[in-house]
């Protein structure tokens, strides 16, 4: 789904479309189902022809190292990715915060890096520290 301004551009599968902007700057919003939307901002002026937008994205996959305790559940930056095992669960490509927490025991905290596709997905194997 793309919005401009706030506005909804149409269905789900927008891949072009032609859109008459008055110039100045305006708010464009990229989101998908399952992931972050993206919101940029651009100047258009009466010399623009064509914005381009894009949402990267990349797959990430989540399991137990062996001798973890079941019941973990993963968080990207702070937002809920779900009950471990993930297995080639969508996310935004970049740089994230990954926690998984376990009842009655320490997180698991690290940085990760989830390569852009069409790179294979990110694999992580996680245990509580200690």
């Amino acid at each position: 789904m793309v919005s401009v301004d706030g506005r909804p551009l149409g269905g789900k599968k927008i891949q072009s479309r032609v859109v008459s902007l008055a110039p100045g700057t305006h708010r464009f919003t990229v989101s998908l189902p399952g992931i972050p939307p993206k919101t940029v901002e651009k100047t258009v002026g009466p010399e623009t022809r064509v914005v381009s937008l894009s949402l990267d994205i990349g797959k990430l996959t989540v399991v137990y190292d062996e001798g973890a305790p079941p019941g973990g559940v993963a968080y990207l930056d702070g937002e809920t990715l779900g009950k471990l095992p993930l297995i080639k669960v969508t996310v935004p490509a970049g740089e994230h915060h990954l926690t998984v927490t376990w009842p009655g025991r320490d997180p698991f905290h690290t940085v990760i890096q989830i390569p852009r596709l069409p790179a294979p997905p990110k694999t992580l194997a996680v245990a509580p520290p200690g």
